[in-house]
């Protein structure tokens, strides 16, 4: 009997010590399981926090640059804030059917643009054309002898493109994809908010100052007359 209970003691110690070892090392093995699904977890985690900030690069403000455009921009407006001290030289008055427009023009921004316009109307070629195109809240364009856009005067100038912004009021050149497409076609901003994108785009040679008339243009009004500044008498000029 000694000799059994001597032989079942270690026995059973060695059977409890194994259940044990094997009770540690099942817990071992659950926990190293928790573990690499939570790192799963946070693998998961990170590579949609990624994809999120991407999203958020590619992003685009409300004028359609990205926000690397946005601060170059913001480069340029100094600029820009520059160009708009700009001293306004010479006037010309725009007779519509709705009424006067007095146009200021910015002869040291587009000096070659201001002559080409100047020479136009001293020729009478804007009288009785009419307003074209009518875009709401953006512009009201004029100056095609054809009347649906595709008229000019017969040739094409260089464009003069600058930093000058496209405020409510400014008059620039209108033209196709080539920059150096303009002609008699130019256009009037109705809202400088909606116009920021023709920034360096299109060629500024003119402010309209007061805007109540230019405000109430529509499509099919016309164009009376123009009269250079030297001509407010009327009387014009011939070459």
């Amino acid at each position: 009997m000694k000799k059994y209970l001597m032989f079942g003691v270690p026995a059973l110690v060695i059977i409890v010590v194994a259940m044990m070892l094997f009770s540690a090392n099942n817990e071992q093995g659950e926990t190293g399981t928790e573990k690499k699904t939570e790192t799963a977890a946070a693998d998961k985690t990170d590579s949609s926090d990624k994809d999120v900030s991407e999203d958020k690069g590619g992003e685009t403000d409300a004028a359609g640059d990205t926000d690397e455009d946005a601060a170059d921009d913001g480069d340029e407006e100094d600029g820009v804030a520059d160009n708009e001290n700009s001293e306004t030289d010479g006037r010309a008055t725009i007779v519509t059917s709705k009424g006067d427009i007095v146009v200021e023009f910015y002869q040291d921004v587009a000096p070659n643009t201001v002559e080409n316009f100047k020479t136009l109307a001293r020729k009478g070629f804007y009288d009785g054309l009419t307003w074209h195109r009518y875009e709401e809240g953006f512009v009201i364009q004029g100056g095609d002898p054809n009347g649906d856009g595709t008229g000019g005067p017969g040739y094409n100038i260089d464009a003069e493109f600058s930093l000058k912004p496209h405020v409510t009021g400014a008059i620039s050149m209108a033209r196709s994809s080539d920059p150096d497409s303009a002609g008699s076609q130019f256009f009037i901003v109705l809202n400088g908010d909606n116009a920021s994108h023709l920034n360096g785009q299109y060629s500024i040679f003119a402010i309209v100052p007061n805007m109540d008339v230019a405000s109430q243009l529509r499509r099919g009004d016309k164009i009376l007359e123009i009269r250079i500044e030297e001509e407010a008498s009327g009387e014009k000029a011939t070459d």
